[in-house]
C-alpha cells in the first residue's frame, strides 16, 4: 500500500494540504499498537504514527480516548504522538498527569513517557516540578533532567534528592570500597535498596545528581590519580565520573581513550557524552580511538552529535572511512556535509541507501530527493533507481519511486499537497518507464483530488 511509504514522508505532506477524516484518524490510531511491535528503537516512528502526529490538533480528541486502553503498546504509541503534537495537544494535559503520577498502579510502565509528554505539550504547567519529585524517587532519569534544568527554583527540590537519596548511596559505596568490598556486591546492595526504607539507594537515575553531591566529586577527586591500580569494577565506576571534575580532568580523560581496554574507553566516551559541547577539546581523541577500536563508534556518535558543526563533520569523516557502519546518524552526517565531502558521496549514500536497514534509509532519501550540490550525478543514478522498482520490499520500492518522480518533476525544496499532487500527475502521464507511470498512477487514484 502506498501509504505504507518509508517514514510517512509522502503521506505526511499530503495530510497538511488536505486534511484528515474521523474515519481515517481511528484507522491510524488502529494500526499503532502493531507497528510499535516491529519498531526496534524507542522512536516509535510508523507510519501511522507520522501521519497522527502530521494530524495534530484534529487528532488529539481520539488519541486521548485510548490513554484509558488496556493495551500498553497502544498507551505507549499514544503518549509518543501527543508529546510530538505538543502545545495543541492541551487538551491530553489531565490525562498525562493522571498517568505520570500513576508509578506504582501503571502496569505498563508509561509514567516516564507520559512526563516526557507533559514537558513537550504544556512545559511551563505549575504542577511539573511536584511531578518530577515524586517520578525522580521511582527512578525516571528524565524527571531527574528535567528538575536540574529549572535553574534557581527548582534548588530546594535538588537538595532535597541529594540530601535523602544521592549522598547516602556515595557513603555506602565509599565504605565498600574502603572495607575491600566486592564491587558487584555493592551494586546488588544498592539495586535492593540496602537502607531498608524509602530513601532509594537503588534508584541509579539519581547519579544525574551527582553534580549536586560534594561527596560524589570528592570521592571521585581521591581515586582518578591511582585508578590502574584498583580493580576493574570500581575503575569503571570512577571513570564514568570524571565529568564531574572537567576541566581538571582532561588528561585523565585523554589517557584513558588513547591507552584504555575496549571497556575503559567505553566508559570514558560515555563520560564525554555527559559533558556535552565542552567536549569540543577532546574531538581528535575521540576519533583517535575510534579509529583505532571502531566498537567505540556507536558510543562515540552520540558525543560527536552534542559537538555542532566541527563533531558533525568528524562524524561525515568517520563514516567515509566506513568506520560508522550504516547507522542513521552516519548517513545524517553524510548528508548535511555533502558539498565538503565531495562527488563521491554520491556513490556513499547510494551503496547505504541500498544495503543498510530500513530505519536508517530515510536520510539517503532525504540526500537523493533535495540535494542540490550534486544534482547531475544524481541524475545519472536514475536508471539504476529504475531497476530497483522490482525489488520485493514495497515499503522500500515506494521510497525509491518517490525519488525517482521527485526528482523529475517535483519543485524545489520541500512537497505541500498541492505540488505533490501535480508531481504525481505528470508522472503518471509523461514518464518514459511504465513501472513508474504505474506506480504514479496508483498514487493518483487513491490520493488525487
Amino acid at each position: 500500500m502506498l501509504a505504507l511509504m518509508a517514514g510517512g514522508i509522502a503521506l505526511t505532506a499530503m495530510l497538511v494540504g488536505v486534511g484528515v477524516s474521523e474515519e481515517r484518524i481511528a484507522a491510524w490510531i488502529a494500526n499503532v499498537p502493531m507497528e510499535i511491535e516491529h519498531v526496534p528503537h524507542e522512536g516509535c516512528r510508523t507510519p501511522s504514527i507520522d501521519a497522527l502526529i502530521a494530524a495534530g490538533p484534529c487528532a488529539v480528541p481520539q488519541l486521548k480516548q485510548q490513554l484509558n486502553s488496556q493495551n500498553g503498546a497502544m498507551v505507549h504509541g499514544v503518549i509518543y504522538i501527543l508529546g510530538r503534537i505538543g502545545p495543541p495537544a492541551r487538551d491530553a494535559v489531565p490525562e498525562l498527569k493522571k498517568l505520570a503520577k500513576a508509578t506504582a498502579a501503571n502496569p505498563y510502565g508509561n509514567a516516564g513517557y507520559a512526563f516526557d509528554a507533559l514537558t513537550l505539550i504544556a512545559p511551563r504547567d505549575q504542577e511539573l516540578l511536584d511531578v518530577a519529585e515524586q517520578l525522580a524517587r521511582e527512578n525516571i532519569y528524565s524527571a531527574v533532567e528535567y528538575i536540574r534544568e529549572q535553574g534557581p527554583a527548582a534548588q530546594p527540590v535538588v537538595q532535597r534528592l541529594v540530601t535523602t537519596m544521592a549522598e547516602p548511596r556515595v557513603e555506602l559505596l565509599q565504605a565498600y570500597v574502603d572495607n575491600g568490598g566486592d564491587f558487584n556486591e555493592i551494586e546488588g546492595h544498592l539495586m535492593r535498596g540496602v537502607c531498608g526504607d524509602d530513601s532509594g539507594l537503588k534508584q541509579w537515575a539519581l547519579g544525574a545528581l551527582d553534580a549536586d553531591s560534594k561527596a560524589m566529586l570528592a570521592l571521585v577527586d581521591k581515586w582518578r590519580s591511582n585508578l590502574a591500580d584498583v580493580k576493574e569494577p570500581w575503575r569503571l565506576f570512577v571513570l564514568d565520573k570524571l565529568w564531574l571534575l572537567w576541566p581538571a580532568t582532561q588528561p585523565d580523560i585523554q589517557y584513558w581513550l588513547a591507552s584504555g581496554t575496549f571497556d575503559e574507553r567505553k566508559e570514558v566516551v560515555g563520560c564525554c557524552n555527559r559533558l556535552q559541547e565542552k567536549a569540543l577539546p577532546l574531538l581528535d581523541d575521540l576519533k583517535a580511538a575510534t579509529e583505532d577500536c571502531g566498537s567505540l563508534a556507536p558510543d562515540v556518535t552520540h558525543v560527536l552529535l552534542n559537538l555542532g558543526d566541527p563533531g558533525t563533520k568528524a562524524l561525515a569523516e568517520l563514516a567515509v572511512m566506513d568506520l560508522l557502519n550504516t547507522s542513521v546518524y552516519a548517513m545524517k552526517a553524510l548528508r548535511t556535509q555533502a558539498a565538503e565531502i565531495g562527488p563521491e558521496v554520491v556513490e556513499l549514500m547510494w551503496d547505504l541507501l541500498v544495503t543498510t536497514q530500513k530505519s536508517a534509509r530515510l536520510e539517503a532519501y532525504y540526500f537523493f530527493t533535495d540535494n542540490t550540490d550534486y544534482s547531475a550525478e544524481i541524475e545519472q543514478l536514475l536508471p539504476r533507481f529504475e531497476e530497483l522498482l522490482d525489488n520485493e520490499d514495497e515499503c522500500f520500492v515506494q521510497l525509491v519511486h518517490v525519488i525517482i518522480v521527485k526528482r523529475r518533476y517535483g519543485p524545489a525544496g520541500e512537497l505541500d499537497g498541492s505540488s505533490m499532487q501535480a508531481m504525481y500527475k505528470q508522472a503518471a502521464s509523461e514518464d518514459p518507464n511504465p513501472r513508474v507511470r504505474e506506480l504514479a498512477g496508483e498514487w493518483v487514484a487513491e490520493y488525487g483530488r
